[in-house]
């Protein structure tokens, strides 16, 4: 039995960034009042100034622990058992320059490490958001609501860290290895792994209520400028001290937020074929819970009646991003791969991947990997309808490498009794080849514009909305036209008026082209002296350049939808590139 542990000590430490100069200004002179931006420039009368209190560096640290115990017996001389048990303990990271923020959906608060945060709150900030603080009331553009209290981790009953610890990190795992003959062998496991959350979820509660915003517009009333260098502000600002519920939170974090885990199992057969050759084929699956994502808590429940601002469960707040514990993924694989060992001069090794992985934390119009702080959802009383191919898994990939010594020179099939010369020329050459033939990825149709069939104020939150599709569309794959892959017609997104849903186009319908690339490459050995060698190399990605279509414009309501204005990079996919290399060895 092996027992061991390990302590880490992360810190992070950043300077928050608003607008390109933050805390010195920016400074902007558009011709509003010569005609010519450069006279303004010259006469020191901007259009209008901004700046930033962006605070100091914050100065974030966390300390996180891990305990692991674990053990292989060999059970019978065909069997053999491993397993074991690990720990782990992540306390949320720690700012002592007490900058970070977090929000309570429970009551509506806003939260801050303790009463010393509490005096850096910006003004414009607690102005924005109508707080209790204030000596007299805010109204928003709404009415007057009830005020926002801001108030000390303690006060709140939270730790100073804004989020509580997540104390149930046990991950068990368990694997073995089964003899049924000389020449096949059975392996299974299982275990559960986690993901530490560490700076982006901790960067997301900064530079919330210490940064000062502000923005000073300029006018000239009877002759005289509001601003003209050397002043660079007017006495009325606005932005940083706009009427309450207008304000944006980004990002609080679920105070309950608990690291994401995933149960992976797996089950092998491996077995010798002979001529150095071996067959192995293996199925593995993974199950992901609590995927962070990244929900608008301010959204109300789609509805069929025009979107009424007072109906928001936080009304003195435009929008409340947060990163929650809400999305899962299932990943289902089978997988063939035949090596035959380097003998007589060829290596090859050949696999193909037939994969299916479906997440509804993929956001609301997926291109890629999810970053750790999750993606924007479109509704976040239904994450399922966010649920779909995950955009970078192909259905189908084949890839295979092949390495050959050719059998020309002294001593080989072809050549064995030539001239050193001549071998020196000729003899020793080796060539190598990448082939892969893959699906396309997962593509997913959205619109720009102002439709809200939802009845939420959608078009103004954050992220991207889907349009209906219609069921006769003939957008299930590739046509023959490569230059616009999808019909034109199969979407739609011309509600009149709010219809009580988000569209029902789902996440990763589409198809997008697939991947076929030969890549090769040429090389020798000079030998020069016993000292000395004379490499020379070659490599020809897409030798035959092939052209690997990019991916279509996804944007439904533009007439370039299903175009194709592009290839292919990734993978070696783009054009045939040829390079040519000489390198002294000694």
């Amino acid at each position: 039995m092996k027992f061991g542990f390990d302590v880490r000590e992360l810190r992070l430490e950043d300077y928050e960034n608003f607008i390109g100069s933050d805390n010195f200004g920016n400074y902007y002179f558009n011709g509003n009042f010569t005609g010519y931006d450069f006279a303004d420039f010259l006469l020191g009368l901007p259009s209008h100034t901004e700046v930033v209190n962006a605070g100091p560096d914050f100065d974030g640290h966390e300390r996180a622990y891990g305990f692991f115990a674990q053990d292989s017996v060999k059970v019978t001389p065909k069997l053999s058992v491993d397993f074991g048990v690990r720990y782990e303990y992540h306390p949320p990271f720690h700012d002592n320059s007490l900058q970070i923020t977090n929000f309570d959906r429970a009551n509506g608060n806003v939260i801050v490490p303790n009463a010393k945060s509490l005096a850096l709150a910006a003004p414009g900030f607690l102005q924005s958001i109508n707080a209790c603080s204030l000596p007299t009331p805010n109204p928003t553009p709404y009415g007057l609501y009830p005020c926002t209290k801001v108030e000390a981790a303690a006060d709140d009953g939270v730790p100073a860290s804004l989020r509580f610890s997540d104390k149930n990190d046990v991950m068990p795992r368990l694997s073995f290895a089964y003899r049924l003959s000389d020449k096949t062998v059975i392996r299974a496991g299982a275990g559960m792994y986690n993901e530490t959350l560490l700076g982006q979820m901790f960067y997301s509660l900064t530079g919330v209520h210490t940064s000062d915003y502000r923005a000073f517009p300029n006018s000239i009333t009877n002759g005289v400028a509001a601003i003209q260098f050397p002043n660079t502000k007017s006495a009325v600002s606005s932005n940083g001290a706009s009427a309450a519920g207008n304000a944006s939170f980004g990002t609080a974090n679920q105070i309950t937020l608990r690291d994401p885990y995933a149960t992976q199992w797996s089950f092998t057969v491996e077995r010798e074929l002979g001529a150095q050759t071996g067959l192995r084929v293996t199925y593995t699956g993974m199950r992901s819970i609590g995927l962070p994502i990244s929900p608008d808590l301010n959204q109300i429940p789609a509805q069929s009646t025009p979107y009424d601002p007072r109906e928001r469960p936080y009304p003195n707040w435009a929008v409340i991003k947060t990163r929650d514990n809400g999305g899962t993924a299932i990943y289902n694989a089978l997988e063939t791969v035949v090596t035959h060992r380097y003998s007589s001069g060829v290596f090859l090794q050949s696999s193909y991947v037939w994969a299916k992985n479906l997440s509804d934390a993929q956001g609301d119009n997926p291109s890629g990997f999810s970053g750790e702080n999750g993606p924007r959802v479109t509704d976040r009383f239904n994450i399922r309808g966010d649920y779909g191919d995950v955009a970078f898994t192909r259905r189908h990939r084949w890839l295979t490498t092949v390495t050959i010594d050719l059998p020309v020179g002294r001593g080989k099939r072809f050549g064995a009794n030539m001239s050193q010369l001549a071998d020196f020329i000729v003899g020793g050459w080796r060539t190598t080849h990448i082939l892969l033939f893959q699906t396309g990825p997962y593509l997913t149709p959205y619109y720009a514009g102002g439709n809200d069939p939802s009845g939420t104020n959608a078009p103004n939150r954050p992220g991207t909305l889907r349009p209906d599709r219609l069921p006769a569309s003939a957008c299930s794959g590739l046509t023959a036209n490569q230059g616009q892959v999808f019909d034109n017609n199969c979407f739609f997104y011309g509600w009149p008026g709010p219809i009580g849903r988000f569209g029902n186009s789902g996440v990763g319908i589409l198809t997008g082209p697939g991947t076929a690339m030969w890549s090769a490459g040429l090389s020798k050995i000079f030998p020069i002296s016993e000292q000395f060698k004379l490499r020379f190399e070659s490599t020809f990605t897409n030798l035959p350049n092939h052209v690997n279509f990019g991916n279509p414009n996804m944007v439904a309501n533009s007439g370039a939808f299903g175009v194709i204005s592009g290839v292919q990079n990734p993978d070696g996919a783009s054009a045939r590139t040829v390079q040519f290399a000489l390198r002294l060895d000694f």
